[in-house]
């Protein structure tokens, strides 16, 4: 696996302040910026850029269904 983009990645839980069931508010606890991903032949990741809030859940799932 080679990583030709890559930017700082940063996470934060706090379950007290989060709140069980709690809806998804503030600032991101995650986030990716510009990921980019590739394995011989192919690029798996193109500049990728994610945020999840406190109570999110986001999945990545390629073309044939994996993830």
């Amino acid at each position: 696996m080679t990583m030709q983009t890559m930017t700082a990645v940063s996470g934060h839980h706090d379950a007290a302040q989060a709140g069980a069931g709690a809806p998804p508010a503030g600032e991101p606890v995650l986030a990716l910026d510009g990921i980019t991903v590739t394995f011989p032949g192919v690029r798996a990741l193109d500049a990728v850029s994610l945020s999840v809030r406190a109570g999110e859940v986001h999945g990545l799932m390629g073309e044939n269904g994996a993830g």
